[in-house]
C-alpha cells in the first residue's frame, strides 16, 4: 500500500477540523448532551430576568458560567484560525504519503518530511472529505483526500481499519 495525498490547506479545513476535535471526537452524544444543557442553562437565565423563576446565587453563577462556556470555545477556536490564516504555513503545498509502514509528512519539497509509524498514531478519523490524523489529543493533521481515484480510497480505508484497529474512525459528520 502506498497512497500519496498532495494538496494545499485553506482557512475552511481547519476550520472543519478544529472544529470536529472541538465537538465531534468524544462523541455525538456528549456534543448533544452540552447543547442540551447550554440551552437549558439560557432558558433558565431568561426566565430569571423574567421574574418567572427565581434561582439562588449559586445557581445563577452556575448557568452563567455554563452559558458563556461555548461562546468563549467558539471565539477562541476562531483566534486560533485567524493565526493559522495569518501565517505563512497556509500557503505552502503538502504531501502525505500512507505506506506499510507509517505516513509521511512533507511541507514543499525544500523540507525534511517526518515519519510516524502506525504505532505512533493515537486515532484516525476519516470523514466524508479528509482524514484527520490524531497524535495526541492537541495535535491533529488534516489531509484532504483529493486527486485520489475512489476505488484506491476505499482500499486505503480498508488497509487503515486493518492496520489501527479501534483505532480508526469513520465518521459522516463533516
Amino acid at each position: 500500500m502506498k497512497v500519496q495525498f498532495d494538496y494545499q490547506f485553506s482557512p475552511g479545513i481547519y476550520r472543519k477540523m478544529y472544529y470536529f476535535n472541538a465537538f465531534f471526537v468524544k462523541g455525538i452524544f456528549l456534543c448533544l448532551f452540552i447543547i442540551t444543557v447550554w440551552i437549558a442553562a439560557v432558558s433558565f437565565l431568561i426566565l430569571e430576568l423574567m421574574h418567572i423563576v427565581n434561582l439562588s446565587r449559586v445557581m445563577h453563577f452556575c448557568f452563567l458560567i455554563v452559558t458563556i462556556s461555548p461562546p468563549i470555545l467558539i471565539i477562541s477556536l476562531e483566534v486560533k484560525l485567524r493565526q493559522i490564516k495569518d501565517s505563512d504555513l497556509i500557503k505552502k503545498n503538502r504531501s502525505v504519503i500512507f505506506s506499510d509502514d507509517g505516513i509521511n509528512y512533507h511541507i514543499d519539497s525544500k523540507t525534511k518530511g517526518q515519519h510516524d509509524s502506525w504505532d505512533d498514531i493515537a486515532f484516525l478519523y476519516e470523514t466524508n472529505s479528509m482524514f484527520i490524523i490524531a497524535k495526541d489529543e492537541k495535535y491533529s493533521i488534516p489531509v484532504l483526500k483529493t486527486g485520489v481515484p475512489k476505488e484506491e480510497l476505499e482500499d486505503l480505508s480498508q488497509d487503515l481499519r486493518i492496520k489501527l484497529g479501534g483505532r480508526y474512525k469513520r465518521t459522516n459528520y463533516f
